[in-house]
């Protein structure tokens, strides 16, 4: 009988590098070992059996011998490998000299308690002479012993076999005596690096899918075709969710496997074990992001026709079918008994609802409107990753699972900040992005409009912001240490930005735009110099990036041009809330400034220091008056307290529980946890960013909410994720930072309680087939494609 799955096997033939042993007592703690093999036997011409290069008896195997039997002790089942590359072995076991040689082999086995045989043919052997050898092996060993054959992959699908006998005509003949196949997917003949070669051989359909074992190369230095780990992990986890039962994963070899190497080699075992049984988990297999409240699963499907009825009220409907979106092409139908029945309940919590699919169809019951639409992207995730495109798939079946789910947010602020400002962005890719957000059940967009590089945002009457503050005569790069010479600009109109604001207020994402003040006004400046200090040199748009020292003077005049700019900014923006910035606004120009120190002892100020504080009310005041509320970075409220300003707390995670304590109301956005346009992971590829390493792991692991007290006087809205762009000249570097930790952002704004990295993972395998669809260029959870990297362009990280 098959042993359990998944099995995680190790090849142990370097028991020793140098004059280092390797010690085994790490996969006992590590836990994640079920199968040893020790390698590689050999028997000599005298009939003597040796491991490597010496006899078995040796007092050299002496401690091997000893740690193969303490980890038997601890449950891993422990194996020898006999044959591989070096030839002689075989030959020896499959011709006339049999009963010569096979003794010796058998004995070895008894001698050391050995509970299985690995028979690694890599050349010429008979069919009756492998025959033969499992047959003598289960007759002397009986039925509990493992016998293991391990065939290069293509051999299982009518490609190169080393073997000279035919695998599946064995397995026709033996099957039932082999208790797994290794199968080797390196060295040419196979590759891990996705699902299609190991498909390749469960569709042949010869072997059951719970004896097939991946056999895979732990280190490049081992032999060609090392598949890096986090690849090789979404590839056993997307393969473990269509095929729970799959036999496992085997690694050659242990000592030096990668990511720990020779220092850490059981973290191989470790990372594909939690792979497969994450992958395997029917919850996870649904590749929900973020994860339901409840899931309870059944054990049926159900097809939507194209056409398919719908009951329910008409704004229901819309709701419902805008979410699911163009790619699964589905026409809804409103009839008085749907295949899909949308039912308002007014005791579903705000934004929640409740999804089921039976035998009888689809029914949606939610609240509101948020429910309805989150309900939606629900359902269009539980389609096959192609309804996530956007067209559908000709011929495809919309096939659903049966199941029963109950949600509702954690939090009603699940941001991100996109700075269009330092790198414009088409409009295209905003309502790409909406819609990206809007799948994942984010419902904060954030837009960052102006800064020193640049202001995008088109305002009447004040032509020059737009003619002159919208483009600069080059970017600062660098990598280079120069300045590229390329012109960069582009701005939005009124109405442009009203259609955007209106596709995504149909898609549940609010709109949130920021006009930075009083500092980062360097491209305001460039355009109206006479808003700047009097005495101020005046200087261009930004070409680089960091903080300067240029700051509005807040005089009537400037404050009549701020006012005139938000006001037209609300017309625009329904918003409740319109960020005003606030941050990194230095003191430096307004203290050698006398219009500065006359102006704050006019407005009865002790000092020019505190110009920012009292503008910070005056825009909050001034808000208020007209409906709404002011946003600002946690500086505002450093040393000074403005009541009713809502605080994003971006410096880290205690400014905000201290505004909290003081009775603001609070956006967490700490750069440590949400700055996704940090590296993304320590590779020497990763194209350039701003520095810092910020992988999903880190982002999933942020608890906003972390030492905020229940009673505490302000109120927690959310948590935002910032996509700042200094470092993101392109769409498709724009998408690579933001995919997959946006994601991660998902989850913990929406999640109350987040998944575990492994769990996550799996997840994140079965969205990037949609992103895929989609055309987004998300960075893999396997990794970044190569040509994600930047090589040795421009775009290269620099080395420290």
């Amino acid at each position: 009988m098959p042993s359990a799955t998944p099995r995680v096997v190790v090849y142990h033939q370097s028991h020793g590098h140098g004059e280092t042993f390797v010690p085994l007592a790490p996969v006992i703690s590590s836990g994640g070992l079920s199968h040893l093999i020790i390698a590689a036997v050999h028997i000599r011409s005298d009939a003597t059996v040796t491991v490597n290069d010496h006899p078995h008896d040796d007092p050299h195997h002496d401690r091997l011998w000893s740690e193969a039997a303490m980890v038997r002790g601890h449950g891993v089942r422990v194996l020898a490998m006999v044959g591989g590359w070096a030839p002689g072995t075989i030959g020896k076991l499959d011709g006339d000299e049999f009963a010569t040689y096979y003794p010796a082999f058998r004995d070895f086995l008894r001698t050391h308690d050995l509970q299985g045989v690995d028979i690694d043919v890599e050349q010429e052997m008979s069919l009756a002479g492998v025959v033969r050898l499992i047959d003598a092996l289960r007759a002397d060993f009986g039925p509990e012993f493992d016998i293991v054959l391990s065939p290069v992959a293509s051999a299982m699908c009518g490609g190169a076999n080393l073997s000279g006998f035919d695998y599946e005509e064995l397995y026709r003949v033996r099957g039932d005596q082999i208790d797994w196949l290794q199968l080797q997917f390196y060295s040419g003949y196979g590759s891990l690096q996705d699902t299609r070669d190991i498909q390749r051989v469960i569709d042949r359909g010869v072997v059951e899918v719970d004896k097939l074992v991946l056999g895979v190369v732990g280190n490049p230095a081992d032999a060609e075709g090392y598949v890096a780990i986090d690849r090789l992990c979404a590839t056993l986890s997307a393969i473990a969710a269509k095929y729970p039962e799959i036999g496992g994963v085997d690694v050659w070899e242990y000592f030096q496997a990668l990511p720990g190497g020779r220092t850490a080699p059981w973290l191989w075992i470790d990372r594909v074990r939690a792979a497969l049984t994450a992958g395997a988990d029917r919850v996870n297999a649904l590749g929900l992001i973020p994860a339901p409240a409840s899931v309870t699963l059944g054990h049926g499907t159900v097809t939507l026709p194209t056409a398919t009825t719908v009951t329910g009220s008409p704004t229901a409907i819309d709701l419902v079918a805008d979410a699911l979106g163009p790619g699964a092409g589905l026409r809804l139908i409103p009839d008085a008994d749907g295949l899909i029945r949308l039912v308002d309940d007014v005791r579903i919590a705000p934004g929640g609802y409740r999804l089921e699919i039976g035998e009888r169809g689809v029914e949606v019951a939610a609240g509101d409107s948020a429910g309805y639409l989150a309900a939606g992207h629900t359902l269009r995730q539980l389609l096959p990753a192609w309804a996530s495109g956007p067209a559908p798939l000709p011929g495809a079946p919309l096939v659903l699972p049966q199941l029963l789910i109950e949600d509702a947010p954690r939090f009603g602020w699940r941001g991100v900040l996109v700075d269009v400002a330092r790198h414009f962005k088409p409009l295209p890719a905003l309502y790409r992005f909406v819609d990206q957000m809007a799948a994942l059940k984010l419902d904060v967009l954030h837009l960052h409009l102006t800064d020193d590089q640049g202001w995008r945002f088109e305002v009447h009457g004040y032509p020059e912001l737009v003619r002159v503050g919208s483009w600069r005569t080059g970017t600062y790069v660098p990598a280079w240490d120069a300045v590229d010479g390329r012109p960069h600009g582009g701005y939005y109109t009124q109405d442009q930005l009203r259609a955007l604001v209106g596709y995504a207020q149909r898609r549940g994402v609010t709109i949130v735009p920021e006009i930075d003040l009083p500092g980062h006004v360097r491209a305001l400046l460039a355009a109206y110099p006479e808003y700047g200090d009097p005495d101020a040199e005046r200087k261009p748009v930004a070409t680089g990036f960091g903080v300067f020292d240029e700051v509005l003077h807040l005089a009537p005049a400037t404050l009549a041009l701020i006012e005139e700019i938000v006001t037209q900014l609300i017309n625009v923006f329904p918003s409740r809330h319109i960020h005003i910035g606030g941050d990194e606004c230095p003191k430096t120009q307004w203290r050698q400034s006398k219009a500065a120190t006359t102006l704050a002892g006019e407005l009865g100020l002790a000092g020019v220091d505190d110009l920012q504080d009292w503008f910070t009310d005056r825009m909050r005041d001034w808000l208020a008056a007209h409906g709404r509320q002011a946003v600002a970075w946690d500086e505002v409220v450093e040393g000074h307290d403005s009541p009713g300003t809502v605080v994003m707390s971006w410096r880290g995670h205690l400014p905000g529980v201290k505004a909290l304590a003081s009775g603001h109301d609070v956006v967490m956005a700490p750069g440590e946890f949400t700055y996704i346009d940090q590296y993304q992971s320590d590779h020497v590829n990763e194209p350039h960013a701003i520095g810092g390493h910020l992988p999903w792991q880190k982002v999933l692991g942020y608890d906003p909410a972390l030492g905020v007290p229940d009673d505490a006087p302000g109120l927690l809205l959310g948590v935002q994720a910032q996509l700042w762009a200094e470092y993101l000249p392109t769409i498709e570097q724009f998408e690579y930072m933001a995919f997959p930790r946006v994601a991660a952002l998902a989850e913990i704004a929406w999640a109350a309680t987040p998944a575990g990295a492994d769990d996550f993972f799996a997840r994140l395998v079965h969205q990037g087939e949609r992103w895929d669809a989609a055309g987004i260029n998300h960075r893999s959870v396997g990794g970044a494609h190569p040509w994600q990297q930047a090589g040795s362009s421009h775009r290269r990280r620099p080395q420290s």
